[in-house]
């Protein structure tokens, strides 16, 4: 891990975050095959990394953030971060909007597979002035093609908050585009060191791809045409590639994943 954060400086990234779940926590009993649980035990980050992670980040000069999926891990790992981030699966998670909108800190929002209601819900539960809304499709990796970037100007209208976006693509012509055509504020990458074999390499950036993407979202403003395939049709609305995984968001009253009518239809199968 401290080997990662070495890398995304050396990139020219600003801030570096990691997750933090418990998988009990995160999914409720018998939705998840007990194999699949253990290995997302497995990929748990331990509390005391934290504090480590968050003392190189400064030492580089970056933030450090945290992805935060229940109420008890804000309180708990709030002091070890510069901003917090609730992630796509989690927006439907209204307790945990609220905790977070409590803090004294900047919130990230992800929005992959939102509807523009659930945006703005989402928005007005964080009840906070300090909000980033990503705008993201949530698959792993995105085409590029599904990416409708034009989203971003109608979220900004919308939402009234700073609008970034959340890649998934792997594509620099994306990222330029999100941020000249469309001047997201924000750009966040998933980032890698084991090129083509590490667990995230579907939908990562690799140091030398990340680098020349920053340089250009930087400092190459550029000559973009006015339409292209990546931007959509603008409405902040789930993408085809999204729709199997709609499910199986964070249920509005106790923020397990999935849905309780999920839950249901699971439970009858068995």
């Amino acid at each position: 891990m401290m080997a990662l954060v070495e890398a995304a400086a050396k990139a020219g990234f600003d801030a570096f975050k990691t997750q933090a779940w418990t998988v009990d926590r995160m999914f409720a009993p018998g939705t998840i095959p007990q194999e699949e649980r253990e290995r997302r035990r497995k990929l748990e980050v331990p509390e005391e990394w934290h504090l480590e992670i968050g003392s190189l980040c400064r030492k580089y000069g970056m933030q450090y953030g945290i992805t935060v999926c229940a109420t008890e891990d804000v309180e708990r790992l709030s002091d070890y971060a510069d901003f917090l981030k609730i992630g796509s699966y989690e927006l439907t998670n209204y307790h945990l909007l609220r905790a977070a909108g409590k803090r004294d800190m900047r919130l990230v929002l992800s929005t992959g597979m939102a509807t523009m209601r659930e945006c703005q819900a989402a928005v007005e539960r964080a009840e906070r002035a300090y909000v980033v809304v990503m705008h993201a499709v949530s698959s792993y990796p995105c085409p590029p093609e599904q990416a409708n970037l034009a989203a971003i100007d109608w979220m900004q209208k919308k939402l009234c908050v700073p609008i970034g976006w959340s890649d998934h693509t792997c594509s620099i012509e994306v990222v330029q585009r999100a941020v000249h055509r469309w001047k997201a504020s924000w750009v966040e990458m998933h980032f890698d060191t084991a090129n083509a074999s590490g667990c995230e390499s579907t939908h990562s950036w690799f140091p030398a791809e990340a680098s020349a993407a920053i340089g250009i979202a930087r400092y190459l403003p550029a000559e973009l045409p006015r339409w292209s395939p990546i931007d959509g049709n603008g409405l902040k609305e789930p993408q085809p590639c999204e729709l199997a995984e709609r499910g199986w968001r964070a249920d509005p009253y106790d923020g397990q994943r999935p849905l309780q009518e999920i839950r249901s239809f699971l439970n009858r199968k068995e």
